[in-house]
């Protein structure tokens, strides 16, 4: 278990009509916290582990959909977002 807060960027791809795609979304979801703004792109600030994660939602998701995980904690960051979107990754990040 951790105590500090990380940042995990998750993308997917869902290709299986089987897949519940709202289980899957709960499940990030139940994140300390969340921010989704891109299409498929979720990041999340939790003090799990990002193998934890990784479990968590391969358990909800089928053989020939897809799924990236990618811990981005204190990682430089930049791109074309909302302000709202910079500022919940500052604030969320400890």
């Amino acid at each position: 278990e951790r105590y500090t807060k990380m940042i995990y960027l998750i993308n997917y791809d869902i290709k299986t009509r089987d897949t519940d795609k709202n289980r899957f979304i709960n499940t990030i979801k139940s994140a300390d916290g969340w921010w989704h703004h891109l299409k498929d792109t979720w990041i999340i600030s939790t003090n799990e582990s990002l193998e934890d994660w990784n479990q968590k939602l391969i358990n909800v998701l089928n053989d020939n959909d897809s799924l990236l995980i990618i811990d981005v904690t204190g990682q430089e960051r930049n791109g074309w977002l909302p302000k709202k979107a910079w500022d919940w990754l500052n604030d969320n990040e400890e």
